[in-house]
């Protein structure tokens, strides 16, 4: 098993205006996007060691959720809209995103949205206790509804990095969801998990990178749960946050797992010994979200 350095701070990037409530990086990590309280999207380029970025309005209200490829974003808002963004490269090999194309998605604000493997479709989750799934090549174009098994709002829903036809939903009726586009009729779940902890509420779920039948999850008991699909329960659990548990991420082999909390940090897990590693302190703030390496502040 490979050798884990102890995490180290290189340099922040700011220019939001409000809280920053998602952020992901695009598929080659050349582009990092941003989602916030401002009604903004901003893409950065990460690598380079100014705070240049470019800044794009277009939601009526807050932006809570991102998600990006090499040459698309999809970002969901408050408004109960989505939007797609196409990106373009000039001479200076720099990404600018075109207009975007609006999705009216849902009845209420939007949490969470997420894009597939193949990346021809995305998903929204919502207030409004559904998940949509919509084409990223047709505008606003709603490809499926799933409904009727969330009893509360949906905080979050994630594509499977193996398969772009399973994805999974999690929410504040403390039920994990585990759904196939192929499957009728949509308002049943293939699986359904739910925690012992009757006011568990999840936050955020994470597939494994190499194993289609393990996912992580993160919940306002503070814990970290590792789940087995087949056996359809939680196989590792860890009480290390003094927080609710925003977000989780697994490291590309998938021996090691990034978490954030309210607490003001991030936890590096060894899933492998199943420990604890290292306790990233850089904010003075809840930390939202995870994704590969960063963090980010409210």
């Amino acid at each position: 098993m490979e050798e884990v350095a102890a995490p180290r701070y290189i340099r922040s990037i700011q220019n939001h205006r409000n809280a920053i409530n998602w952020i992901a990086f695009s598929p080659d990590s050349n582009r990092l996007v941003s989602a916030s309280d401002d009604k903004t999207v901003m893409v950065w380029s990460p690598n380079e060691r100014t705070n240049i970025c470019h800044k794009y309005n277009g939601h009526k209200d807050a932006v809570t959720s991102v998600s990006m490829t090499n040459s698309f974003i999809v970002s969901g808002s408050k408004d109960c809209t989505a939007r797609l963004w196409r990106l373009v490269t000039d001479d200076d090999n720099l990404s600018h995103l075109t207009d975007s194309s609006i999705y009216r998605c849902h009845q209420s604000p939007i949490r969470c949205v997420d894009i597939n493997s193949e990346e021809t479709n995305f998903c929204t989750s919502s207030d409004d206790k559904t998940i949509k799934i919509w084409s990223a090549t047709a505008t606003n174009k709603c490809i499926s509804t799933f409904s009727g098994v969330h009893t509360n709002w949906v905080r979050h829903a994630r594509y499977s990095k193996l398969s772009p036809f399973l994805f999974g939903s999690c929410g504040d009726d403390g039920l994990i969801c585990i759904w196939d586009t192929r499957t009728k009729p949509q308002n049943r779940a293939a699986i359904k998990l739910k925690s012992r902890g009757r006011s568990t509420h999840y936050l955020g779920i994470q597939w494994h990178p190499n194993c289609k039948y393990i996912i992580s999850s993160g919940s306002t008991d503070s814990s970290i749960r590792i789940w087995d699909l087949r056996y359809e329960k939680s196989i590792q659990s860890y009480q290390i946050h003094e927080g609710i548990v925003t977000s989780t991420d697994f490291h590309r082999s998938g021996n090691y797992l990034l978490s954030s909390s309210s607490d003001q940090t991030c936890k590096l897990l060894n899933l492998y010994e199943g420990r604890p590693l290292f306790t990233i302190r850089a904010h003075t703030g809840p930390t939202l979200v995870v994704d590969r390496v960063l963090t980010i502040l409210r």
